[in-house]
C-alpha cells in the first residue's frame, strides 16, 4: 500500500468482458483463468457491492453476497473456480411478481473486480461497452484494453504507480470512496481562512501557491496544476470548516435537519465551485497570454457563452456586418462534458464552429464523433489528453491541447492588430 495512490484503496483489480451466461440466471462469474491470481484457491464468502456506472443513467450501488469456490470440489476432474453473487438489479435475471426481470448489464459490458486494500470487501463494477465511463475506468486502473473473455489483472504493485489526481479522487467518490487529502503543508496554507472565501479570491490564492509554474511555456500543465491545487486546498479547508459545523450541530443536540442541510450545502458548494474555479483559471491563463476576451458576454436570446474572443462588442458588430465573423472564437468550459457539451451549440449563432475545453478524460469515440458532427472542436489539457490514447490516431489527433487553442486565438488577434 502506497499513500496517495490507488493501492491505498485497492490491492488488486481484474477486468474482463461479461458473457451471456454470467449475466443471466446462473449468478456466477468464470474466474478460473484469472481470478485465482487475485483470490487464490481457498473457498470463502466475501461481503461485496455491485456498482453500475453509465454515461446517461443514474449510478446503481447495491450490497451483494459473494462466494469464491470450486464448482467441481470433491470431483475427480480439473477444478473450475467461480465467483458467485446473490441476485441484484445489475446482473442476473430475477423474479419479481412472478415475472422474470432482465437486469442492466449486457453481454460484452466491462466488469471490474476490485478488492479493497484491507481485503475485507470486493466491488464488482459494471460499465457499458464502448462508453465514456468504461474508458475512464480502464484509464483509472491502468488496464490495457483487450477483447475476449480472458481476465486482465492489475496487482497491487501496479496500483502503486497510479497517483490520485483530481479526476481519480472524483471518480472514487462516485464509487462511494472518499479519499482524504492529507498534507500538512496545505493545512498550514489554509489556516488563514476562518470562513469560506469568495471563489475568485480562493482561485487566486491557489495559483499563488504555485509560483514555479511556467504559464507561458507550458500552459497545459499550468492549468491542470492550478486546478488540482485548488481542489486539494478546497478539500483540506472543507474538512476543517465542515467538521466544525457538524460538531456544532451535534453539540447543540444532533438536529437531523440541520445536519442534512449542512451536508447538502457541502455537496452543492463542491459542484458550483468546481466549474467556476475552472473558468477562473482559464481566464487567468488567457490574461497571462495577453488575449482579449469577454467572459459571459450576452449573445442572441440572452445566451451567455463562457468565453468570447475578442469580446461581446465585436460579436454584436459582426451581427451588423461591421466585424469579420471568422475572427470570432467562442469557447465553452466544462469540467465534465457528459451530455452538457451540447449546450454550447446554441450559444453564439454567428460562430458556426465552436470550441469546448474540458478536464473530462477518455470521452468515448461515439461522443467525439457527435462533437465533430456538431462542429465543436474539443480542447483538452495535455496531461488529460493522454487518456485518449486508446482512440484511433485520427480521432485522438483531432483533439487540441490548450496550447494549440491559445495559438489559434493569438493568430486571429494578430490579424486584428495588423489592421
Amino acid at each position: 500500500m502506497k499513500p496517495g495512490c490507488l493501492s491505498e484503496y485497492f490491492d488488486g483489480i481484474a477486468w474482463k468482458r461479461l458473457t451471456a451466461g454470467e449475466i443471466r440466471h446462473q449468478h456466477e462469474i468464470n474466474g478460473d483463468r484469472g481470478l485465482r491470481e487475485l483470490f487464490g484457491e481457498q473457498k470463502r464468502d466475501v461481503p461485496g457491492r455491485i456498482i453500475f456506472v453509465a454515461d446517461t443513467e443514474e449510478d446503481v450501488v447495491e450490497d451483494v453476497g459473494l462466494n469464491w469456490g470450486n464448482r467441481r470440489e470433491g470431483k475427480p476432474r480439473a477444478p473450475e473456480w467461480r465467483l458467485y453473487y446473490t441476485p441484484n438489479s445489475v446482473m442476473g435475471e430475477r423474479v419479481i411478481g412472478g415475472e422474470i426481470q432482465v437486469t442492466r448489464a449486457e453481454t460484452g459490458d466491462s466488469i471490474f473486480v476490485a478488492r479493497s486494500s484491507d481485503r475485507v470487501r470486493i466491488d464488482l463494477i459494471v460499465a457499458p461497452r464502448e462508453s465514456t465511463v468504461e474508458l475512464q475506468l480502464l484509464w483509472l486502473f491502468g488496464i490495457g484494453m483487450a477483447e475476449g473473455e480472458e481476465w486482465l489483472i492489475r496487482p497491487e504493485s501496479g496500483l502503486d504507480e497510479r497517483t490520485l489526481d483530481e479526476f481519480a479522487r472524483r471518480f472514487l467518490a462516485r464509487l462511494g470512496i472518499e479519499p482524504e487529502v492529507k498534507d500538512a503543508n496545505l493545512e498550514a496554507l489554509v489556516e488563514q481562512f476562518t470562513e469560506w472565501p469568495a471563489r475568485a479570491l480562493f482561485s487566486r490564492f491557489a495559483r499563488d501557491t504555485l509560483p514555479e509554474m511556467d504559464v507561458l511555456g507550458d500552459p497545459d500543465q499550468s492549468l491542470c496544476a492550478w486546478y488540482e491545487r485548488e481542489y486539494a486546498l478546497f478539500r483540506v479547508l472543507e474538512r476543517r470548516l465542515l467538521g466544525d459545523e457538524i460538531r456544532a450541530v451535534v453539540k447543540a443536540g444532533a438536529d437531523f435537519d440541520r445536519l442534512l442541510k449542512a451536508c447538502r450545502s457541502a455537496f452543492q458548494r463542491r459542484s458550483s465551485r468546481a466549474g467556476g474555479a475552472f473558468e477562473d483559471h482559464l481566464a487567468e491563463l488567457f490574461r497571462r497570454h495577453r488575449l482579449k476576451f469577454d467572459r459571459g458576454a450576452v449573445t442572441e436570446a440572452r445566451k451567455r457563452p463562457d468565453f468570447l474572443f475578442p469580446g461581446g462588442d465585436e460579436y454584436h458588430r459582426a451581427a451588423k456586418g461591421e466585424f469579420r465573423v471568422e475572427l470570432l472564437t467562442l469557447l465553452g468550459a466544462k469540467t465534465t462534458a457528459k451530455d452538457r457539451w451540447r449546450q454550447i451549440t446554441t450559444e453564439g449563432a454567428l460562430v458556426a464552429s465552436k470550441h469546448l475545453v474540458t478536464l473530462e478524460p477518455a470521452i468515448s469515440a461515439a461522443q467525439l464523433r457527435e462533437m465533430q458532427g456538431d462542429r465543436i472542436q474539443l480542447v483538452v489539457p495535455m496531461p488529460v489528453l493522454r487518456s485518449y490514447d486508446r482512440h484511433p490516431s485520427a480521432l485522438r489527433d483531432w483533439i487540441w491541447p490548450v496550447e494549440r487553442f491559445l495559438v489559434h486565438v493569438k493568430t486571429q488577434q494578430q490579424v486584428l492588430e495588423a489592421r
